[in-house]
């Protein structure tokens, strides 16, 4: 009789057991699903801004300096309007600004200082 038990509670165990086991396989799967997700929105994300990067010249790019000159700014405006410019930190050298954005600045008024006052 102790030994009937003891093979029903053995049963029932094993049965808990098992479906445990394959409620943590589901989770499992489910779990990797959505890291895998995850990683290829990451590495779609990646290929694009590589993309992107690669289509940019090198000259695009300006330091702070090339920047004020390229604007014909004085050290005093530049260091005002400055603060206002998108930033890219691209190097471990410090900031570069686009040649790019700098051209839509000048195009959206005839002083930097102007179209970044508002």
């Amino acid at each position: 009789m102790l030994r009937e038990v003891e093979d029903t509670n053995l049963r029932s165990e094993t049965k808990k057991l098992s479906e445990i086991r394959d409620s943590l396989r589901d989770l499992e799967a489910s779990a990797l699903s959505q890291i895998a997700a995850s990683l290829s929105e990451t590495a779609e994300s990646l290929s694009n801004t590589a993309r992107e990067l690669h289509e940019m010249r090198r000259e695009e790019w300006m330091d702070s300096e090339q920047a004020r000159n390229y604007l014909k700014q004085s050290e005093r405006t530049w260091k005002r309007i400055a603060l206002k410019l998108p930033r890219h930190y691209v190097t471990e050298r410090g900031i570069l600004y686009s040649k790019r954005e700098l051209d839509d600045l000048v195009s959206e008024s005839t002083r930097p200082e102007d179209a970044l006052s508002a």
